[in-house]
């Protein structure tokens, strides 16, 4: 899965970037990013609402920034990142293996923490439920 912000297809992906760890600071407001292209097994989406959760906040903050860390242990960002697990949009392309009859479908995005020390389960990061 791969989310995308607002889309003006003659200049590109409308989002936030966070630039590294810190305040409201490490925030930039970006126009005219590259519209990322889905891998197989993959749905670009058209981000029609998003949220910034507290995970979001604790990771610019720089709480899950290492592997040993008390609160999280995460591995290591790379910046420039684009925040925000809590997505509702419609698939606007498919990567190969995807059913092209899913374009325009309404999508509900679901962080699923496979990356945490504590997750005893094997999914995909996210998972895309549809209407």
């Amino acid at each position: 899965m791969r989310a995308c912000g607002l889309v003006n297809y003659r200049i590109g992906m409308i989002a936030q970037l966070l630039v590294g760890h810190g305040g409201l600071d490490k925030y930039r407001y970006k126009t005219e990013l590259k519209i990322p292209k889905p891998t197989p097994g993959e749905v670009l989406i058209k981000v029609e609402a998003c949220g910034i959760n507290n995970t979001d906040l604790w990771t610019r903050e720089g709480a899950y920034a290492a592997d040993d860390d008390e609160q999280g242990g995460w591995q290591p960002l790379n910046f420039p990142k684009i925040q925000g697990a809590d997505v509702v949009g419609v698939i606007a392309e498919c990567g190969q293996g995807v059913d092209e009859k899913r374009i325009g479908e309404l999508v509900l995005v679901a962080l699923i923490p496979t990356r945490s020390k504590y997750a005893r389960i094997s999914l995909p990061p996210f998972l895309c439920f549809g209407t």
